[in-house]
This record gives C-alpha cells, structure tokens and sequence, in this order.
C-alpha cells in the first residue's frame, strides 16, 4: 500500500469501481502498479472506452465550495485523455454516500489554483500546487 493510501482509501476505490460498472454498463479494471497515474480503465468487450481516477472525500458533498485536487493529477489525466483521445474520469465518492463525476475534458478552465499543504502526510512546511475544481462541474449521473 502506498503511502496516499489506507485500508478506507481502497474500500472507498472499490465501491467507486462498482459504481462506475453499474453507472455506464462496463468493466472496471483497477492499475495494480502503484506508480501508475491514473487508477483505473473501464472496457466493453475489447475496447477501452475510458480511463479514469477515483478522488475519495471524507466530508459531504456541497461542504466545501470546490474540490482541491494536485496540479499533476490534473495534468496527467488531460495527457491521457489528449493522448489516447479518450474519455477520463475523475470520479469522486463522498462521506455521506454520494458519489459525483466528470470528463477531465468538460472541466471549466481557467481553474484556481491555490498552494497545497497535505500535513497529514508529508512535513508542514511541505506544499504543492492544487487546482480548484468546481462542484458544479460534478454531475450525479452519466
């Protein structure tokens, strides 16, 4: 397990899995390699139809006014997304049962972008840059 991740964390990643099978009628496939960008693709039959990463939130949906969410992570699931001419995910299940996604191509541009500091896991004078996503950008249902 690596060091973003927890026992919750992939309990969360799991049920977010089945959401998305259920969601858009596909398989999910989780990355078994932890320095893989993104943490999962979803297929129908042979073909790939779609990447895509799972965000998991603690708090409820609408708490707080935008979701933070690294500058790289961003970047590479636009990159695979250009690259692959693809859809990918960002698919976001909160603490109180609700779970919202989006295309990383619909996301409203320019984005905030605000300095980081994950104290939980990393020195407190360690930051990075994060990008604000906005809500309204989170849909219920595909």
């Amino acid at each position: 397990m690596s060091l973003f991740e927890n026992e919750d964390h992939r309990s969360m990643e799991k049920k977010a899995l089945a959401w998305c099978e259920k969601s858009f009628r596909c398989k999910a496939h989780g990355y078994n390699d932890e320095t893989s960008p993104l943490d999962f693709y979803l297929t129908r039959g042979n073909e790939v139809i779609a990447f895509g990463d799972v965000k998991s939130r603690t708090c409820k949906f609408g708490e707080y006014p935008t979701l933070r969410m690294s500058t790289r992570k961003v970047a590479n699931m636009l990159l695979h997304a250009t690259l692959h001419e693809k859809p990918v995910l960002l698919v976001v299940p909160f603490g109180c049962g609700e779970t919202r996604w989006v295309d990383v191509r619909n996301l409203t541009v320019p984005m905030d972008v605000s300095l980081w500091v994950r104290k939980v896991y990393r020195a407190d004078n360690d930051a990075e840059p994060a990008f604000e996503i906005e809500l309204s950008d989170l849909k219920e249902s595909p």
